[in-house]
């Protein structure tokens, strides 16, 4: 099998669905990790949690959504970008 037959749009949707998993969660993981080393209280993940405020709960969820998004788009461009320079086909939504 050639290299261009495997860079074909499906696999393109596979690979960019792992990728943007796997570096989110590695991120919002290091982002909880240094909340925890900088305050030294666990991430306010919890809401029913009796330790945590809803001010800090939004707030760090908030906080989360915005870096997740921002990693997913970076992700994206760049898994783009490496797949039409080696000649793959992309999904229509990206065309």
């Amino acid at each position: 099998m050639s290299k261009k037959n495997k860079l074909t749009s499906k696999n393109y949707s596979i690979l960019e669905t792992a990728l943007v998993f796997g570096a989110s969660w590695i991120v919002k993981e290091a982002i909880k990790k240094t909340y925890e080393k900088t305050t030294k209280k666990p991430a306010p993940e919890n809401l029913a949690s009796q330790h945590n405020n809803t001010l800090e709960v939004f707030t760090f969820a908030f906080s989360l959504a915005l870096v997740s998004a921002t990693v997913k788009i970076f992700t994206r461009k760049g898994l783009t970008q490496k797949w039409e320079k080696e000649g793959g086909e992309l999904p229509k939504k990206l065309k």
